[in-house]
């Protein structure tokens, strides 16, 4: 199945194919379309956060930012103006994006990892 993209200003709308069960999904994805990687300084503001991300033993660090899990992409990071952003693959094949700009959202992405990881 081919991807559709519709613009909607800053965000896409992609319906997508659900590869579990072999059938489209109904529910459509938003994808940010000015979010980029995360920068070596953006990597270095979540220091913090990424000492904590390694102390979880499953995941192997590629790059600073940049994790695996069961040697399969697992979590990295995108910037969007002030914002900071991390994927991460809560349900494979496809990734989330959640917000980590504040201590708040860091707490609830280390909750995740850890309830996926165990």
């Amino acid at each position: 199945m081919q991807h559709q993209r519709l613009s909607l200003g800053s965000c896409e709308i992609k319906p997508w194919w659900n590869a579990e069960s072999g059938v489209a999904d109904v529910h459509l994805a938003l994808f940010h379309t000015k979010s980029r990687r995360a920068t070596s300084e953006t990597i270095i503001k979540i220091e913090p956060l990424l000492n904590r991300i390694r102390n979880f033993s499953e995941l192997k660090e590629k790059k600073p930012g940049i994790y695996y899990y069961k040697s399969k992409a697992f979590l990295h990071f995108h910037e969007d103006s002030d914002q900071i952003l991390a994927d991460i693959k809560l349900h494979p094949p496809d990734f989330e994006r959640l917000p980590v700009t504040t201590n708040g959202q860091q707490e609830e992405l280390i909750r995740l990892i850890r309830e996926r990881v165990k």
